[in-house]
This record gives structure tokens, C-alpha cells and sequence, in this order.
């Protein structure tokens, strides 16, 4: 496995955000300006930035956020609209007061903490999904000296509360009590609007405003795409709402964010930072004589995903033009990576931000197609005739029937008092396994099924990682489920009976899984060696380019199966798109060979739902996939092959493309593939059984595939209502199995200083 690289991609808008929020009205960029787009070189710092903070040199211990007052208002007299204040005298010199703070009862040395900024989420290339921006607080700074009475500190803050607004057009909503509690505990500090302006005021607007009216700088949580990978990334909330009470040396000097959900939760602690410490002297008489930032608050590290930004946004945009609910997931075979993991519909995280309002968050709890919902890795479905892909590995690993066996395709099954029945009519008669799969034969697979066995068919799904989470670091994973022995004993009074067992072997049943395990269970099919643990972040990044920590991929269960077995269930999964009359032909792409598994189920009262999973490049498979259609109740016409197989074509389509763009080959072993032994472009061949694994697929157009193999003799009858019954050829026994980002920031803040 080769070392892993930092991510480098120079972001110098970033260093001039994180800079100027420190710097405040010194200079910097226009406040609530988002970043602009990577260009090829960085742009410089402005000369007035440059003459305060020399390229990396450690931002200054000052905070302009903090404005001194020599601004008084008579006892008793009423506040103008532009009050005349009277200067206070001089405070005496620093040494003068150190001495005479012992017999002054009101000096105070104040402590406040500067929440840092907060790490970015960053795709596989650097490409940003999580960053902050620069904006500014609205507030009140009360004038330094004797206390005010406290008509007089209300009627001050009013007046420029009600200016500010009427300039800036931001909502201030506060109550009386609350502005009276914050000057009784914390008048030195400013009383700050929760809200935010996400817009840089103009200069004409700041000259509106009154004196004593600041515009505090501080970092907000953005989302630069959007909606996209939003129920991967999650969002962030307020910590708390500010405190106006007594000081605390923990109290933030303007609101703190925190993850809420998805990575933004599950990374908290690592992306939060380390908050910085602003220490204040006062005299008796309530001026400031000095300032000190004792400890520079620390970034967040950033947290590298798996996710390619543009194979998510290719994915999300054709389910938002093909499907009102539905999922598209895609994962590196050899490492478990997930590379696109899209539900639809989605919400934008930037709602929430810096809170959300109520109308919003009831809009999207009263969707009735639950935007919120993660449905790639939330959603359970039945996974459909999907699943007779592991119906055919339990056959072929257990002995029970081989990839030449075969069994009676008729029209209907019968099961005690019920009929199980094919999408089609007519009667097939005996067929071999890539027929069975390439017209997804019910009758054939339930007959499988049943000579497979209960305990072979759950103990393949469950190598195959069905029932259980796939590994993901976020919260809300489904483990769908797998019916055992055991969990129909415990919730029917009975064990896998032969009817149970022929609805299971064609996906239906007491049976589910999420679109993400069926993508992880074609990623094992593909691969042929081992069911990969999903893998979602790769590292963490400081902002020296160190990886602070990897997260290698991880095999969850090895397969230890024949690679004979393996190419048997490729070949009939090429054929579903390839061959013709396969139930996936819709799917086949431009550029590579697709091998796949249509799938179509009831999902609830009078309503259905579409598969269609697999890998491709066929003969040499990178990526696997799994994607679904959620039909509205009443709709009819719904397949795998017609709702979801055009949409699988056209999202490779488009990749490949994009791929072609790039000019990066149409296959490519990642680094740390679990299953390459050297990464010099040639693989050693895999042969066993007769056939090669390694078949380089880089052709322009899909291959014509080899015909379907005549299927030998069987002693299965042709009646509809026959036992199920194959004869076998010698199994061979399972073979071992074979195992086999550039730093993301420029230094924000320069070189660090010892």
C-alpha cells in the first residue's frame, strides 16, 4: 500500500478570510463575500494587509472587534438621536494603575474566548464542501466610564438597535430585559445581534449608522455547492444562544457553531479547533487599559473524503431530472471507497446557518418526500431480485447446484396455497444460471433457493455484508435486516419454513437493505476476494499539509470463494445488459461493458420500487453501484430495466466522458487497492477455473458477449409445482483468497512560528 500524500491545492482566499476576521476594519475582504473559484495562482495579499501582517508572521495579539469609549452620558438626562458625548479624562499610565487596582473595587480583568475557525470538508481532489466565510456581527458597544442608569444604557442601545436596522436591513429582535441584563454583566463587552450580515456593508451604509455601532467580524459555516452530498455533510447549529449573564471565562465573544448531523457531527471534535483566549484590563472607573491574546485559537483540520465532487453532482442531477425519490451510490471495488453516495430530494445546509428559521425547518418536516431523509444509507428497501445474485453464490459455494445446472423456469411456482409467479408468461423450461439471471427467472431462483437451504442462503448474505452497517463514520445508518432461524422463532413462533425460503432467494420476504449494501455486496461480487468495510473520510489534515490521521481501507469478511463460482455470476450479470433479451440491456454504456441486476418490488400498500445494481468495467471491475426508483402510490410501469437502467446509462455515460476530459484512463487501480500486488500497470493474472479474471475492458463500445453456455441435463421437472431439484457437477473446492490527496491548504497563516 503506498504512502499516503497530503491533498495541496492553494486556496488564497482563504488565508485572506481567516487573516482578515482578526484583523477587522484594518483591512481585509468585504465581509460575507464568498470565496471565489480555485484559479491557477494565488493571489497576493492586498499592500495594506501585507504592511500589518508580513507573510508568515503569527496574527498580532490586538482585536478591533473591541473599540475603546471615552463616551459618557449625563445621570439623568434624556439621549438624543446623535447624543453629544463628554470625553472622560486620561486614564493614568499603565504603571500608575497597576498600583492603585488593589483599593478600586470595580477594576476586573476580563477573559473571553475566540472560537477558531472551522476545519473545511474537502473532496477526494481538495475541492471544498464544507468552509467558512468572513462576516459580520452587528453591535452596540456601550461607552466606557461610570455605569449609565439603566433607562439611560436601554434608550442608547434602542436608538442605534433601531438605526442599524433601518441602514443594514437585518432583523434585530431583542427584548428590553435582555439588553438591560447584558449591560448589568457584560457592558464592556459589545452586545452583538445574533444574526448576521452575509453581505459586505456598502460605505454609505456605515456612515448611517451611530457612533457606537460596530461591525465584528467572525466566521460562518458555508456550503460552496449547495445542496450537494448535504445529507453526507449534514450541518451545523449554535452551540448555545448568548450569554448575557454574569461573565465566564468559557463565554465565546460571538456564537460558536457545532455539527449537527453527518460528518459535521461525526468529525466535531476533530474540526472545531482549538478556541483562542482574549484577556481585558479595566480600571476602576470602567476604561480599558489593556488587551491581551494570550493563546491564537487554532483551525480545525480538515477532513478529506472519499466523495469525487463531479461523480456526485453527475449522480444528483440525474435523479433530480428521472425520479422524485430515489439514490444513486458508487464504490471503489478494491477499497471500499464511496465515491457518490446521492439521495433526492435534498435541502441546502446553508439554511441552517446561522439558524434556521421556523417556517423552513416545518416546510421540510411537512414534505411528504422527506427531503432530510439520507436515502442511499437511511432508506431500507427490499432489495428485489438484486439479491438472486447471492442466491446463485449460496447455490454454487454450498455444493448445491454448479454454474451448469439447471432448473425449470416455468411460469408460476406453487407454495402451499399461494402461487409464486414470474413478471412474464410462458414456460422456459429448464435453463442455466446466466439465462436464469439475464431474464431474473422467479421460479427458477426460488427452486435454487430451496435446494441452497436457509442456513447456505443467510450465511452468503450475510459474508456478502447484508444486515449489518457498512462502516460508515456518520450517525442514521440502517442495518436493514436478514431473516435467521432465530428472528422468525422470535417474531413468528417458527423457523425459515421452504415458503419463506423461495420468497428470500428472490429478494422478497423478511429481507432488507439500504441502496449502500447492495452497492457493498456488488463491490464483493466484483471483486471476488472480499466484502470491503464502506470507507467515507481517507485522513485529516492540519494546515501544514501533515496527515494527522489516515483511515486505511478495511476488509469487513473474506470470501474464500472459487473464482470459478465468481466468473459463473459475472457472466450472467453481463449478460443482463448485453445479451439480448437481458432485463438490463437499457443500461449499457458507450464507453465500457456494464455487468448488472435488474430488481422490482412492492414496497408498501399499493406501491412499488426499482433496482438496478452492479460494476463495471465488466472484465476488470472498479467501480460498483447500486441505484433506486420510489414509485408514488398507484404507479404502474415501474421496473428495474425501465425506470432505473437508462438512468444508470446515463450517469456512466456522462463519468466517462468526464473521464476522458481529465485524459485519465478508463481503468485505473486506486493506490491503495486491497487487491493489487504491485501497481506498475500490469496486474498478474487471476486464473482459475479455466477462465482469466483480469480481461483489461478499455474498449470504445460494449463487446459482443460470448452466448450462453446450453445447459447440461437436469432431473428438475418441468411442472410448475415440481420440488426444486438440479443435478450437480463436482464442485471445486474454494481457492484462498489473493489480497493483494496533495496537502489541501497553502498555509493559511504562513509558516508557523516556534
Amino acid at each position: 500500500m503506498s504512502r499516503l500524500r497530503p491533498i495541496t491545492r492553494p486556496r488564497a482566499h482563504l488565508r485572506l478570510a481567516l487573516l482578515a476576521a482578526w484583523i477587522g476594519p484594518i483591512a481585509g475582504p468585504a465581509a460575507g463575500q464568498s470565496p471565489p473559484s480555485p484559479s491557477p495562482a494565488p493571489r497576493a495579499l492586498p499592500a495594506e494587509m501585507a504592511e500589518v501582517i508580513p507573510e508568515g508572521k503569527p496574527v498580532p495579539k490586538t482585536s478591533a472587534s473591541i473599540v475603546p469609549r471615552k463616551e459618557s452620558i449625563p445621570e439623568g438626562k434624556p439621549v438624543p438621536e446623535n447624543p453629544t458625548l463628554t470625553q472622560s479624562p486620561e486614564p493614568p499610565a499603565e504603571a500608575q494603575l497597576q498600583a492603585s487596582m488593589r483599593t478600586q473595587a470595580d477594576a476586573r480583568t476580563l477573559y473571553v474566548t475566540l472560537p477558531p475557525p472551522r476545519g473545511l470538508i474537502v473532496d477526494r481532489n481538495g475541492q471544498p464542501l464544507a468552509q467558512n466565510i468572513l462576516v459580520h456581527y452587528p453591535g452596540i458597544q456601550f461607552p466606557e466610564g461610570p455605569p449609565l442608569k439603566p433607562e439611560d444604557a436601554l434608550a442608547y442601545a434602542r436608538q442605534r438597535i433601531a438605526v442599524a436596522v433601518k441602514v443594514l436591513g437585518e432583523p434585530w429582535d431583542i427584548k428590553d430585559e435582555d439588553i438591560l441584563k447584558h449591560y448589568e454583566n457584560r457592558r464592556w463587552l459589545p452586545l452583538l445581534n445574533e444574526r448576521v450580515l452575509k453581505s459586505p456593508p456598502s460605505e454609505e451604509q456605515k456612515k448611517r449608522l451611530l457612533a457606537g455601532t460596530i461591525l465584528h467580524p467572525g466566521y460562518l459555516r458555508t456550503y460552496p455547492q449547495g445542496r450537494t452530498a448535504c445529507h453526507i455533510l449534514g450541518s451545523v447549529g449554535k452551540v448555545r444562544p448568548m450569554s448575557n449573564g454574569p461573565l465566564d471565562p468559557q463565554d465565546p465573544f460571538y456564537p460558536e457553531m457545532t455539527g449537527r448531523d453527518g460528518l459535521e457531527a461525526a468529525f466535531e471534535e476533530k474540526l472545531k479547533g482549538i478556541p483562542g483566549q482574549l484577556n481585558m484590563l479595566f480600571d476602576g472607573e470602567g476604561h480599558k487599559i489593556s488587551e491581551e491574546m494570550t493563546q491564537q485559537p487554532v483551525p480545525g483540520l480538515t477532513v478529506v473524503t472519499t466523495i469525487d465532487l463531479d461523480f456526485q453532482q453527475i449522480c444528483e442531477d440525474v435523479l433530480r431530472s428521472r425520479v422524485k425519490r430515489g439514490a444513486f451510490v458508487i464504490m471503489d471495488v478494491a477499497t471500499g471507497d464511496i465515491v457518490a453516495m446521492a439521495s433526492w430530494p435534498m435541502f441546502n445546509p446553508n439554511s441552517f446557518v446561522p439558524s434556521i428559521s421556523q417556517d423552513t425547518w416545518n416546510s421540510l418536516l411537512r414534505d411528504k418526500n422527506k427531503p432530510l431523509l439520507g436515502r442511499a444509507f437511511q432508506g431500507i428497501y427490499p432489495p428485489a431480485s438484486t439479491f438472486k445474485v447471492v442466491t446463485a453464490l449460496a447455490g454454487l459455494d454450498s455444493g448445491k447446484f454448479n454454474e451448469n445446472s439447471a432448473f425449470n423456469c416455468s411460469y408460476h411456482i406453487r407454495l402451499g396455497r399461494h402461487f409464486l409467479r414470474n413478471a412474464y408468461k410462458g414456460n422456459y423450461g429448464p435453463i442455466s444460471l446466466t439465462h436464469a439471471l439475464k431474464i431474473s427467472c422467479n421460479t427458477w431462483f426460488a427452486r435454487a433457493g430451496m435446494a441452497t437451504g436457509s442456513a447456505n442462503l443467510t450465511s452468503m448474505a450475510s459474508r456478502l455484508g447484508f444486515g449489518e452497517r457498512s462502516g460508515l463514520p456518520i450517525k442514521g445508518e440502517e442495518p436493514g435486516r436478514v431473516a435467521t432461524d432465530d428472528w422468525m422463532l422470535a417474531n413468528y413462533g417458527r423457523k425459515i419454513a421452504q415458503g419463506d425460503l423461495a420468497n428470500l432467494s428472490i429478494g422478497q420476504g423478511a429481507l432488507s437493505a439500504t441502496p449502500l449494501q447492495v452497492a457493498r455486496s456488488m463491490a464483493a461480487i466484483a471483486n471476488g476476494e472480499f466484502t470491503p468495510q464502506s470507507r467515507l473520510v481517507s485522513q485529516l489534515q492540519d494546515l501544514d499539509n501533515k496527515v494527522i490521521e489516515a483511515f486505511p481501507p478495511v476488509i469487513s469478511n473474506e470470501l474464500n470463494m472459487s473464482r470459478r463460482h465468481i466468473n459463473a455470476v459475472h457472466r450472467g450479470m453481463r449478460a443482463v445488459v448485453n445479451d439480448g433479451g437481458g432485463t438490463g440491456r437499457s443500461a449499457a454504456c458507450r464507453y465500457v461493458t456494464v455487468a448488472g441486476k435488474t430488481g422490482t418490488a412492492q414496497w408498501g400498500p399499493d406501491r412499488n420500487m426499482a433496482w438496478f445494481a452492479g460494476f463495471l468495467p465488466a472484465n476488470n471491475p472498479q467501480y460498483a453501484f447500486a441505484a433506486i426508483y420510489e414509485g408514488d402510490i398507484g404507479e404502474s410501469s415501474i421496473s428495474g430495466g425501465k425506470k432505473v437502467a437508462p438512468m444508470v446509462k446515463t450517469v456512466f455515460d456522462r463519468i466517462y466522458r468526464l473521464k476522458k476530459a481529465r485524459d485519465e484512463p478508463f481503468y485505473r487501480r486506486s493506490p491503495q487497492s486491497l487487491l493489487a500486488k504491485n501497481d506498475g500497470g500490469t496486474k498478474k493474472s487471476r486464473v482459475q477455473g479455466g477462465e482469466s479474471a483480469d480481461d483489461d475492458d478499455r474498449e470504445a463500445a460494449p463487446r459482443t458477449p460470448r452466448a450462453s453456455r446450453k445447459p447440461r441435463s437436469t432431473t428438475a421437472s418441468s411442472k410448475p409445482d415440481s420440488a426444486p431439484a438440479a443435478t450437480a457437477a463436482p464442485t471445486p473446492a474454494p481457492a484462498p483468497a489473493q489480497k493483494g490527496v496533495r496537502g489541501f491548504f497553502k498555509k493559511l497563516f504562513g509558516e508557523r512560528q516556534p
